[in-house]
């Protein structure tokens, strides 16, 4: 009786895991980021990877991690990374989807940049070790939105092209240009 129950669940286990990553895809990109963030500027190449499931015929759900800039050292620059939740919606075509990206981000953004003429800092920064720099360390709140497409390769990998924004609190701003696969695990 034990091994018919124990052979059933196990049964169900294996079919469960393998209806949930039916609709499921990983997405690996890089491409270019231009982050502002209050009177800081940065432009680099950026890197982010994302994990989506299609929960309707035009729907998915994607989280993902993006490395926006690194260019910090102890007397100025920027470094963000952010994590964010999105939906995309979407329209195939015989080459691929195409899709509209809207969803909400979380960005850490840390700063160095040299303090007011008076020593104090700009949006809540924080006074640095070295004289007259200041730090931020924050989190940040953003909404995003991008548009891009995904061109079939093969029935389960294809190149993604995109371009998003997002804005979020204290000024921050980011555009960023990828180029990626996404490889489906069906």
């Amino acid at each position: 009786m034990f091994k018919r129950i124990a052979a059933v669940a196990l049964a169900l286990g294996v079919n469960v895991q393998v209806e949930a990553t039916e609709r499921m895809y990983g997405v690996l990109s890089s491409g270019y980021a231009d982050v502002e963030f209050g009177e800081l500027s940065e432009q680099q190449p950026h890197y982010q990877f994302a994990m989506g499931h299609q929960f309707l015929s035009q729907w998915y759900l994607e989280f993902g991690y993006q490395s926006l800039v690194d260019g910090l050292d102890s007397q100025s620059g920027m470094k963000a990374d952010a994590l964010y939740l999105a939906m995309l919606g979407k329209a195939g075509s015989p080459w691929g989807e195409l899709y509209y990206k809207l969803g909400v981000m979380n960005a850490d953004v840390l700063t160095a940049q040299g303090s007011l003429p008076d020593g104090t800092c700009r949006q809540g920064g924080e006074p640095g070790t070295l004289a007259n720099t200041c730090h931020y360390d924050e989190g940040i709140a953003a909404a995003l939105v991008g548009v891009g497409f995904d061109f079939q390769l093969s029935m389960n990998s294809m190149v993604r092209l995109e371009f998003s924004h997002a804005r979020g609190q204290q000024d921050f701003k980011a555009n960023v240009v990828t180029v990626g696969l996404r490889y489906n695990f069906n």
